[in-house]
């Protein structure tokens, strides 16, 4: 396998080790500051999906297959893997730190990730968290709005609160966005989101709807969603022109709101996948026109017309998770 999406694969559950700010969403009518404070979400449950045999059988892989091991670290790790493997699926939250630490050496040992700024998410260079306004929040709202829910403050804090898991997971996070990981974090957030809304714990339930947005919507993004198409160079130069182009040029925005309809979804990491698979169709074609017109393929009626495309089917695949989590 290839040592890039190996590492996607397996940065999903780097997440226990980063210390994230608390950022503030808006504020309207009868919620209230306190309510609408976001906290730092509780991922150890969707750690524990995450973690399968099948993956530790890659990270013995990986263990085995590293020369600047030697054979008494070697078996170290690979007795702790075989414990691990015993305990399955029965794992204590030490049981998951262990695996989540372990995880961290293998990688801090491998090539570096490169990460891309996430420009889908609104944000520039020069500027860091919070994130500014950008797609995530528009699709985010877009879907709320149109699939019925007419609270202002929900829908504020909906829009607010959808690019924060941009600023959740530091640089190595950046992976975490990316198919076949993605629809995993919009389904666990979007059954969270279920069990809050049932609860009448409405503020909590919209922020997870919101970060179940979010990772639905990355899965449009066309490098995300076709992880064997990465120049990191180029799919930066990408997401740069898409938001220049969101509200100008191309005004892209218009592409969401023209968007008729919506997919029903019935298993979200499906759907994920499913989106995956149409958008990430088109990477090669972009990639490739990116790359031999490097002065005029932001021009290419191709380009433009595959970047709508992938825009309409992020924004239909949102309105059905919408539809999912509140009936």
């Amino acid at each position: 396998m290839n040592l890039k999406i190996f590492l996607i694969s397996m940065m999903v559950v780097l997440l226990t080790t980063v210390v994230i700010a608390t950022p503030v969403c808006a504020n309207e009518n009868n919620v209230t500051d306190a309510e609408i404070a976001l906290e730092i979400p509780d991922l150890l449950s969707v750690q524990r999906t995450i973690i399968t045999q099948d993956l530790l059988d890659k990270m013995a892989r990986q263990i085995s297959n590293n020369d600047q091991l030697d054979l008494l670290e070697k078996e170290q790790r690979l007795s702790y893997i075989s414990i691990i493997h015993e305990k399955y699926p029965n794992l204590t939250s030490d049981d998951t730190e262990g695996i989540v630490e372990l995880l961290s050496t293998i990688i801090s040992e491998s090539e570096p990730v490169p990460t891309v700024t996430p420009y889908w998410g609104g944000v520039k260079p020069d500027e860091g968290p919070p994130y500014s306004y950008g797609m995530h929040n528009a699709m985010a709202r877009h879907a709320a709005s149109t699939m019925g829910i007419t609270n202002t403050a929900y829908l504020d804090l909906i829009e607010a609160c959808a690019s924060e898991p941009d600023t959740w997971f530091g640089q190595l996070g950046t992976v975490v966005h990316y198919n076949p990981t993605a629809q995993l974090y919009a389904e666990a957030h979007a059954n969270e989101a279920i069990s809050h809304l049932s609860a009448q714990s409405h503020v909590e339930g919209y922020k997870d709807l919101s970060y179940a947005l979010h990772f639905m919507s990355d899965l449009s993004n066309t490098f995300h969603a076709n992880t064997l198409v990465q120049d990191y160079g180029a799919h930066y130069l990408y997401e740069v022109y898409v938001a220049n182009n969101w509200e100008n040029g191309e005004n892209y925005r218009n592409a969401m709101t023209s968007a008729s309809g919506y997919y029903a979804i019935t298993d979200v990491s499906e759907a994920g996948s499913n989106l995956a698979s149409l958008a990430g169709s088109y990477a090669n074609a972009i990639y490739l026109t990116l790359i031999s017109e490097p002065n005029t393929w932001t021009n290419d009626p191709d380009v433009i017309a595959y970047t709508k495309e992938c825009i309409k089917l992020g924004i239909r695949y949102d309105k059905g998770l919408v539809e999912y989590v509140i009936g």
